[in-house]
């Protein structure tokens, strides 16, 4: 699961992998694999997600794959 966030990136790690000139576009995200949270942060790129996670792992996403989350 993916959670995307409409908030500016404030995770140091990711920051320092991102290149200052995108710096302001990304914004916060965490995703949980197998259990486990990761904290991330992403940009719109093109009909893609872009994230990139604090370990240095980056992937893509397409929108089509990303919905919206139901609120109780």
């Amino acid at each position: 699961m993916i959670r995307l966030a409409d908030v500016p990136c404030a995770n140091a790690g990711v920051l320092e992998i991102v290149p200052a000139q995108f710096q302001s576009e990304y914004m916060q995200a965490s995703a949980v694999v197998h259990g486990q949270t990761f904290s991330a942060c992403w940009r719109k790129a093109g009909a893609m997600v872009h994230l990139v996670y604090e370990d240095g792992d980056q992937g893509l996403v397409p929108l089509t794959d990303l919905k919206a989350e139901l609120q109780a």
